[in-house]
């Protein structure tokens, strides 16, 4: 075994026409674009009539060949327009341009399970019954003829291929029921904050009832202490009523008090 061990990249290397794209490029690119926006606007003389267009057959700018790049024109740095039907290739390998699911027979697979419509949990199980039968043949084979295992090993990637086909046709309708459980979630935590919101307002409705409760019995004592501290306030500008205007009892009222004390008694 060799000591050296070459380090491969899980990503591919950068295409090398990246070198194309420096400043100066670039900028040759935005006059020559510049020109053939003159091209097709010409302006207006002051005669008022139109000035002398540029010649029609402006040829774009080569690029010089770098390293192993051949030269080329400055039209070849403009990306080009988005695929819109078709396949595009990436990393090697064909994507179809509409983002669907691909039959088994488009895939060059085989399809073990009727084309009709089934129940895709029913032929799960019939196909996972039969990968663990293929898996013991696998074995037997691979102790008694080996030679013959590759027909088996294949047979096995068949039957995991069909698996996955049926559970990528699950998908949608597990993206579905995922977000149906996801918007019932939202919809029940929004419920328990709004009834939250609505206990809150409860208890700060009692709260601002006690306060008013409150306020209104500090205001009626003010009132009672006040209606009786009144009589006793003296007015240093008026002088004081003697008893014999404001407080003289009567020959009457001496007589009336003294038979309610008799009474008592």
């Amino acid at each position: 075994m060799s000591s050296q061990q070459s380090v491969a990249s899980v990503f591919p290397a950068p295409p090398e026409y990246y070198k194309r794209y420096t400043n100066e490029n670039l900028a040759l690119l935005e006059r020559y674009k510049e020109q053939l926006r003159q091209q097709q606007q010409p302006s207006v003389s002051t005669e008022g009539e139109n000035a002398t267009k540029l010649p029609a057959n402006i040829q774009p700018p080569v690029i010089p060949a770098i390293n192993s790049l051949r030269e080329c024109s400055v039209l070849e740095l403009e990306p080009p327009p988005p695929i819109i039907e078709g396949h595009y290739e990436m990393f090697g390998d064909l994507w179809p341009v509409e983002d669907r699911l691909m039959s088994l027979e488009e895939q060059g697979k085989e399809q073990l399970y009727p084309k009709e419509d089934i129940d895709p949990v029913v032929e799960l199980k019939k196909l996972n019954q039969s990968l663990i039968s293929n898996f013991v043949d696998l074995l037997n084979t691979l102790m008694n003829q080996p030679e013959q295992s590759a027909d088996k090993a294949k047979y096995l990637e068949t039957i995991f291929v069909n698996m996955k086909h049926l559970l990528n046709e699950f998908r949608p309708h597990q993206g579905r029921e995922t977000l149906r459980l996801i918007m019932e979630d939202q919809l029940q935590k929004r419920r328990e904050a709004t009834e939250q919101i609505k206990k809150q307002c409860v208890d700060l409705d009692q709260i601002l009832e006690n306060v008013k409760r409150s306020w209104k019995a500090l205001d009626e004592k003010k009132t009672i202490l006040a209606t009786d501290i009144q009589p006793r306030q003296f007015s240093h500008s008026k002088p004081l009523e003697t008893s014999n205007t404001k407080y003289q009892i009567g020959p009457d009222t001496m007589k009336k008090m003294l038979q309610m004390v008799d009474s008592i008694e």
